[in-house]
């Protein structure tokens, strides 16, 4: 069987026969063959497949897909928030552990495989069915993935996301809600896409964000040449041109006063909702430089048309909650 590939089609055999290869697979019957969350053996990891519009007696599931990767999806209609499976969803860190998501339109085609999943939030008020919402992880699909998984023109309003990670009234009325996000912007860069392997991904994800540092490097020259400070604009830098990528920050700019100005910029093609990676280098600047530092947050940002949405951070410290999720090691002297 061939390595798993993102946006290639998967029948459940072939999906079996990737993560458990060891044991029997039966059609229509079994865990394999019929549920819709799998829990991969002698692992924490799991396998959700999902099929539009799937009925189970009288309740059918509303689940779909919006245009930022966000998947709302719901348990099964017995389950409680007190199920063991829901415990372990709502605990999910997609750091620790991988959800890989299969989905299919209709029953009866082959699941495309659309990437792993981060949680997101769950509604904590109903159960039977318990209703959740993810992130799609390095979302990025083609017009064809967009049209053949029935995307949506939605998207999730984060305004009607409470920083604890629970939805509000006015987005539970409805699950899904097109959000209106203030501060969009348009950027020129294009950044083209082609097969995915870890180093494309990694080339791929560099390359976005150095898209998002431009795109504010015009925007920080732009904003001083309207407040009538040319000459602080044309002094305007990113620090990859001068120090590669050495330095705690990304672009050195200036306030009208003329104090400098540290920006750090976070680019991401996924919702707000999910988060990014700072390094403690960058994160002890940032403290270091309390009231001089500013951290862009760029997200929702369209490699095809360079629209992006934006919000903008004096104190990193207070807006945001830090998981520790990476080690320095070195080899042990025997």
């Amino acid at each position: 069987m061939s390595p798993l590939q993102i946006y290639h089609d998967y029948s459940r055999e072939n999906v079996h026969d990737i993560f458990s290869p060891n044991t029997r697979f039966i059609p229509n019957t079994g865990t394999w063959g019929l549920q819709g969350i799998v829990p991969i053996h002698n692992t924490q990891n799991l396998v959700l497949f999902v099929t539009l519009g799937s009925k189970q007696g009288s309740h059918t599931f509303r689940e779909g897909i919006t245009k930022d990767g966000i998947l709302y999806w719901q348990s099964q209609p017995k389950q409680r928030l007190v199920s063991p499976r829901i415990i372990q969803l709502t605990h999910h860190n997609e750091l620790d552990h991988d959800i890989y998501l299969f989905f299919r339109t209709h029953s009866g085609q082959l699941y495309t495989y659309l990437g792993r999943l981060a949680y997101v939030t769950h509604d904590p008020t109903q159960e039977q069915p318990v209703y959740f919402l993810w992130q799609i992880l390095d979302w990025a699909p083609t017009d064809e993935i967009i049209q053949k998984c029935h995307v949506s023109n939605d998207i999730v309003n984060v305004n009607d996301v409470t920083r604890q990670g629970y939805l509000l009234t006015k987005s539970l009325q409805s699950y899904i809600t097109t959000g209106i996000h203030t501060n969009r912007r348009r950027y020129s860069s294009h950044i083209r896409s082609g097969n995915r392997d870890f180093l494309q991904e990694q080339h791929r994800n560099n390359e976005i964000g150095a898209a998002g540092e431009d795109a504010i490097f015009d925007l920080e020259k732009q904003l001083l040449n309207d407040a009538g400070h040319p000459d602080l604009a044309e002094q305007v830098y990113l620090t990859r041109d001068r120090e590669g990528n050495a330095a705690p920050y990304d672009i050195h700019s200036f306030y009208p006063d003329g104090r400098d100005k540290y920006i750090e910029v976070k680019t991401t093609v996924t919702n707000d909702l999910y988060g990014f990676f700072i390094s403690h280098r960058e994160r002890q600047f940032a403290y270091d430089h309390t009231g001089s530092y500013v951290l862009f947050r760029l997200y929702n940002f369209d490699r095809n048309t360079g629209e992006y949405f934006y919000y903008t951070v004096d104190n990193i410290e207070e807006s945001f909650e830090f998981d520790a999720c990476s080690y320095k090691t070195k080899r042990k002297l025997l």
